[in-house]
């Protein structure tokens, strides 16, 4: 599981994504997504592009073959949305994520759990 920032530009209907650095996931962050129009897969027209009123809470983002769930909104973008007519749902939960649900799993033979890796070792037992 990965968490993404995706920003809407109203200005001219770009979209930008960004993943928040996770420290330690062995994984590369940041960019994920560069500015731009991105082409809407489910519209009528092959050439659509995503437009702000098919992005809300519970709705799937198609990104070049990749599905991002929206499962929350700032504070400005949801009053914005509900000022513009629109009905926004209460935030999902987001998924679990895996890997970090495993490196909570405490190590029976050592009796710390991986999360404990980051405290000082005289703290730990």
């Amino acid at each position: 599981v990965r968490y993404f920032r995706i920003f809407y530009y109203l200005e001219d209907d770009t979209i930008s994504i960004n993943e928040p650095e996770i420290e330690n996931s062995g994984m590369v962050h940041g960019t994920y997504l560069s500015r731009q129009q991105l082409p809407n897969p489910d519209g009528m027209d092959p050439s659509e592009k995503y437009h702000w009123t098919a992005l809300n809470i519970g709705k799937n983002l198609s990104v070049y073959g990749r599905v991002l769930r929206i499962y929350n909104t700032s504070d400005a973008t949801r009053k914005f949305l509900e000022s513009e007519g629109m009905v926004v749902p209460a935030p999902e939960e987001p998924p679990a994520d895996p890997y970090i649900k495993s490196r909570t799993v405490p190590y029976a033979h050592k009796g710390i759990c991986l999360t404990d890796i980051s405290k000082p070792r005289s703290s730990m037992a």
